[in-house]
């Protein structure tokens, strides 16, 4: 055994390890919880994949009610409108060279 082995965590996986290497009861009981979690989990993931789409829908529906109120917000400020059409007329090699810019600053 290793000197400094004093870590209650290391000694029960140590311990596990043997029984279950020498214990064929032990690996039969192990499987069973393992073959009993897989399971489980397959039963989470496949709720999981029946509720998902009813969060989807409640999702978009609430963004379609963002989109409604800014809608009815006032119109985009001189600045802003400035930035989004000096941004669609940049290129994209325009584009990097201004991130690398501001980058090195």
């Amino acid at each position: 055994m290793p000197k400094k082995m004093s870590s209650r965590v290391g000694i029960a996986i140590a311990i596990a390890i043997v029984v279950l290497a020498l214990s064929p009861d032990a690996r039969r009981k192990c499987r069973q919880l393992v073959v009993k979690g897989v399971a489980n989990l397959m039963e989470m993931i496949e709720q999981l994949s029946v509720i998902a789409p009813a969060i989807l829908k409640q999702q978009s529906e609430s963004e379609t009610d963002t989109t409604k109120v800014s809608s009815t917000t006032p119109a985009k400020t001189e600045l802003e409108a400035d930035r989004h059409e000096s941004s669609a007329t940049e290129t994209p090699q325009q584009s990097q060279d201004a991130l690398d810019a501001t980058h090195y600053m």
